[in-house]
């Protein structure tokens, strides 16, 4: 993958073995945060959290009509407390509560709403402290714990990338002051500062839905590791996906993101999917329809069976392809890259884990893709030389990506499958 893009999960009775391979970030850590205290792939840790999901998933299949949202409170992930510390860590560091927003004209001359401006300038410090600094206590609470649920993890990662960049929210909270000030004189009332700040506050609340509507068929969670094509595969058949932090805007899939939208990039491309693979393992079990609330009101047998095991196959499948693909005396080091960024494309750009559940499949997808699914080989090929996308995955001066290395390599590959 490239500079921090990401995905992750956890659940139920047998034990999936992870496949060869070591976890490598691509990232150097920022400043004076080390980022080897948070080794979250570690093969040790990874089983951990890959057990640990499959048990939540047979306590969910027990008893399907838990509310998720409730559910999704009570499960505790010590393990990721790494990550929290660093959130911690990184907003003492950039001293975010008591930021001195120097750069708030500057943006502000940048919008077209400046009839509220100057109101912009006195009320939008006030409101960044009060979240600012709500966030901090909060997040040293669970710190001085030792313990967060899934719930939490994501509500705070999600809470973390709103407000680490803290001019992000500036244009949205001076358009809608804007609005909000010429509703009221619609409405005949007086402007009242303090329920502007509580009604603004409250409407972008981050809404956790796409973590709570897939749990636990699928875990999300957060992040700062830049992860290599080979992590981020290394886990396409099982639903535990990584989410990606990070501390300002970068160039993603041929766009700038804001940390905000970057980690909601993530989690949306997560669900879809999720969706995606749902989708298919109804029509294993032979449903006419498919319906997204469905699956957890009427859980049947087969329908869970169909999941444990595309989730076993699946990544023993991904396991014969990356041993395959690892040889260093029989493929480069370019090759090596060019495959896994491939499978990497395949699975999640264009959401194929679970089409791709068996080495015939793989094979097939492989040497006939009209026949089976078509993927956009051009598009792959015009991003893994994109150094601001999936070339980073490749040095700078590494050369030239073309359709005939990849052709010549899948054709290669599939000799062994």
């Amino acid at each position: 993958m490239m500079n921090r893009i990401l995905f992750f999960f956890t659940l139920l009775l047998f034990t999936l073995n992870v496949v060869a391979g070591e976890f490598k970030a691509l990232i150097p850590c920022d400043g004076h945060i080390d980022i080897s205290k948070y080794p979250m792939l570690e093969k040790e840790n990874t089983n951990a959290m890959v057990t640990n999901w499959l048990k939540t998933l047979d306590e969910y299949y027990q008893n399907p009509s838990i509310d998720p949202e409730t559910f999704s409170k009570t499960v505790m992930m010590p393990d990721q407390m790494p990550t929290i510390r660093l959130m911690l860590e990184k907003w003492q560091t950039k001293n975010m509560v008591n930021h001195p927003l120097d750069g708030l004209t500057a943006r502000l001359e940048e919008m077209n709403f400046n009839q509220t401006k100057e109101l912009t300038l006195s009320l939008y410090p006030e409101w960044f402290k009060k979240v600012s600094t709500q966030f901090y206590d909060d997040i040293k609470k669970i710190v001085e714990k030792e313990n967060v649920s899934y719930y939490d993890l994501n509500h705070y990662a999600r809470l973390y990338s709103n407000y680490i960049d803290p001019y992000q929210y500036v244009g949205n909270f001076n358009m809608e002051l804007g609005n909000y000030i010429k509703r009221m004189e619609i409405e005949g009332k007086s402007f009242v500062k303090e329920e502007f700040l509580i009604y603004y506050t409250e409407r972008n609340a981050p809404n956790n839905k796409i973590v709570t509507n897939g749990f636990p068929f699928y875990v999300i969670l957060p992040t700062f590791e830049g992860l290599g094509f080979k992590a981020m595969n290394k886990m396409s058949g099982v639903p535990v996906y990584y989410a990606g932090l990070i501390d300002e805007a970068m160039k993603v899939d041929g766009q700038i993101m804001d940390p905000g939208y970057f980690y909601f990039h993530d989690q949306s491309h997560i669900s879809s999917l999720n969706e995606a693979m749902i989708k298919d393992v109804y029509k294993w079990t032979g449903e006419k329809s498919y319906n997204w609330n469905k699956y957890r009101s009427d859980i049947t047998p087969a329908f869970y069976k169909n999941v444990v095991n595309h989730i076993k196959q699946t990544n023993e499948t991904y396991g014969k392809f990356s041993k395959i693909v690892s040889d260093k005396e029989k493929y480069s080091s370019f090759e090596r890259v060019l495959a896994e960024g491939y499978y990497f494309y395949a699975t999640h750009e264009s959401m194929m884990a679970h089409k791709l559940s068996t080495t015939n499949d793989l094979k097939r997808f492989f040497l006939q893709p009209d026949q089976y699914e078509k993927i956009d080989r051009n598009s792959f090929i015009r991003r893994i030389n994109e150094q601001s996308d999936l070339g980073q995955a490749f040095k700078p001066e590494a050369k030239e990506r073309t359709m005939e290395d990849l052709e010549k390599l899948l054709a290669k590959i599939s000799t062994e499958l």
